[in-house]
Order: C-alpha cells, then sequence, then structure tokens
C-alpha cells in the first residue's frame, strides 16, 4: 500500500446528532486521545462555524507534519453529516548519499489514525465512558485436565579437554 493510500484511509464522513460545541468537545478529546509523548502533537488552530481545522506537529511544535480538517452541514432532523479530510502532510524519505531509498513515511500518521478513530467514535456515539467495563466474552468449554508439567534439570559437570561440560535431562 502507497503512502497516499494509507493517508487517504484517515479520511471519513459519518452523521451525527451532535451540535458544533459537542463536535468541537468531541475534537479536543479526540486529539488529546492522539498523543503521542515526545512525537506528533495535533492541535485545533482554527474554528468557524462550519468546521474545524487542526494541526499535527513534531516534537516541539516546530515541524509542520500534517493539517487535517473537521466540516459539518446540516442534514435535517438535527443532524449533521460530518467529514474529515487531510491537507498537507509531510513525507520522509530515508536517503543514501542523497539518493532516496525504501518507501517513504508520514510521521504523523500513527497520530492521525488514533485521532481519526478517537473523533469517529466519538460521532457516532460508541465510545464507553471512563472505568465502563467491555461486554463479559461468551463462556468458553472447560479445558479438561490440566497439562502435564515438563521440568528439566541442567548439572555442570567437570570440563573435559578445558570446555565446560553441561548435562540436561527432562521429565514429566
Amino acid at each position: 500500500m502507497a503512502v497516499e493510500d494509507d493517508v487517504a484511509a484517515l479520511a471519513f464522513t459519518a452523521e451525527t446528532e451532535l451540535g458544533p460545541t459537542a463536535i468541537r468537545a468531541a475534537g479536543r478529546r479526540a486529539a488529546e486521545a492522539a498523543r503521542r509523548y515526545l512525537q506528533t502533537t495535533i492541535s485545533e488552530t482554527r474554528a468557524s462555524a462550519a468546521g474545524l481545522r487542526y494541526l499535527a506537529q513534531g516534537p516541539g511544535g516546530f515541524e509542520r507534519q500534517m493539517a487535517l480538517q473537521v466540516a459539518w452541514e446540516e442534514i435535517g432532523g438535527g443532524r449533521r453529516r460530518v467529514r474529515l479530510t487531510v491537507g498537507d502532510y509531510l513525507v520522509e524519505r530515508p536517503r543514501v548519499l542523497g539518493i532516496p531509498v525504501g518507501r517513504g513515511t508520514v510521521p504523523a500518521l500513527a497520530s492521525a489514525r488514533r485521532f481519526a478513530a478517537a473523533l469517529r467514535a466519538e460521532l457516532t456515539g460508541r465510545v464507553r465512558p471512563a472505568g465502563a467495563r467491555e461486554e463479559p466474552a461468551a463462556s468458553l468449554p472447560d479445558p479438561g485436565p490440566p497439562a502435564r508439567e515438563l521440568r528439566s534439570m541442567v548439572l555442570d559437570g567437570p570440563p573435559r579437554h578445558g570446555v565446560p561440560v553441561r548435562q540436561t535431562s527432562t521429565w514429566t
């Protein structure tokens, strides 16, 4: 899969009942969920009546790595269609003597994936509150009698021709 395909996979469209203020709060929580220690940070840079802009920056905020935009439109019945799109993004390519070698990478991709997943979950209402437990798993059949335990013992014998000797015994 090419770098362009990886980045294009971030974009999504979702329908929600959230208002603009709630969408902005969901974006803040998603940006917090995407934070990676000493790596990429996503923060809101601009807000308008119809959308938000986010910027993914490298450590210290010195390097602009990716631009993201969240836009929404009214579709009636108190619902909105929210669209996440990716703008410019930085591609790093390893080089040897100035010649590109290997596949390019997008340094902000991991954080952007986390941001997109968290935002989509917030918008579609699939977020569990903090401390909530997951659904119990289906009961598994009884595994039966316990497996037999293997035991082993290693004995160091006297060296032969200057080489240490190890003897290993294994039993159940």
